[in-house]
């Protein structure tokens, strides 16, 4: 695209490429950037840090070691190792073929049919491997959870945890707190709940249904938890539910929230997302992997920003908040009717 518009950027490094979280490759920082006559000519010499290899594969090679640095093969010695991307960058008289990633593999041996995410099928068997993998701290996140729970959580009480998947965080809770307290988990996939029902049927006080939070009858509760839920919410339901949690909570209730946040500006996302892709990275996914679950997340998960969570909880009533915990792109809200 670039190159058709007499634009050579001269400075494509590892550092200058990134991914977003929809799998969209971007190539940033024109300041070396020259027209491609000048450079050709050699009044702008083309530099591209140590990268040595055809001119055809230097800019892939930088995106493959952003991509997957673990990978053996390098693009020099065999170009169909190269990460598959959506794009078709050009480089003099060859052209960089285009291809798709390995479809549907997501990692943890999770395959998605239909490049569509889906919480059923065989991921409730893996989901507590997949996620501690693929969100940063989430263990931190129940730890942090369960000793805020002692403030809330009485004799008498309920406990609501919203999309609760495999019943782990209930589990916990269960065990933390003897007394005669109700704890209810609401999940609106059933694979899920057949999974949580397993793990947990030694513990007569959890409940576990299978709906959408927003279909059954509510008790008044002292404590509801959505830990990572509310993103996979359609937007146009969202503040639906948050009315629901608020009316459902006793006052002095609590509202613990852990999302996935979008950053304030686009500079900031550019960052968050290619930290974030490292985490994934360093913690043993592969590039193709990466892609294939951002690809299915399309439509499925959208997370709002920081301001956006917090305008939903004051507008369903909720007027003590703050934030407890924030790394990269996740966070949590801690709310009080």
């Amino acid at each position: 695209y670039a190159h058709a518009r007499g634009v050579c950027h001269r400075d494509v490094t590892p550092a200058n490429v990134i991914v977003d979280p929809r799998g969209f490759v971007h190539v940033l920082d024109f300041g070396a950037a020259a027209r491609s006559s000048e450079a050709s000519a050699g009044r702008w010499p083309i530099t591209v840090a140590s990268h040595a290899g055809p001119p055809c594969f230097i800019w892939l090679k930088a995106l493959a070691r952003t991509l997957a640095p673990q990978q053996k093969t390098t693009p020099d010695s065999n170009p169909a190792a190269i990460p598959k991307v959506r794009c078709r960058p050009r480089f003099g008289r060859e052209t960089v073929p285009m291809a798709d990633p390995v479809p549907g593999k997501v990692g943890d041996e999770i395959t998605v049919s239909g490049k569509a995410w889906t919480f059923g099928g065989d991921v409730p068997v893996v989901f507590d491997q997949h996620v501690s993998r693929s969100v940063p701290l989430y263990a931190q996140g129940h730890e942090l959870i369960l000793r805020l729970s002692d403030y809330f959580v009485l004799d008498n009480s309920t406990v609501y945890d919203i999309g609760c998947s495999t019943g782990e965080l209930l589990r916990k809770l269960s065990a933390r707190h003897t007394g005669p307290a109700r704890f209810v988990g609401v999940d609106r996939e059933e694979a899920m709940i057949k999974e949580a029902r397993k793990r947990c049927s030694e513990e007569p006080r959890i409940e576990l249904i299978a709906a959408d939070f927003s279909e059954i009858e509510h008790e008044s509760s002292d404590l509801i938890i959505a830990y990572y839920t509310m993103q996979f919410v359609p937007a146009r339901r969202r503040q639906q539910l948050f009315d629901m949690v608020y009316n459902s909570l006793n006052w002095g209730g609590a509202f613990l929230l852990f999302e996935k946040v979008r950053a304030p500006d686009a500079r900031f996302q550019d960052i968050v997302s290619q930290l974030y892709n490292d985490f994934k990275v360093d913690n043993g996914y592969e590039g193709n992997e990466i892609l294939a679950k951002s690809r299915s997340l399309k439509g499925v998960l959208e997370p709002f920003s920081t301001q956006g969570n917090i305008d939903l909880m004051t507008r369903a009533g909720f007027k003590d908040i703050m934030s407890i915990f924030k790394y990269l792109c996740f966070e949590g809200f801690f709310a009080i009717k």
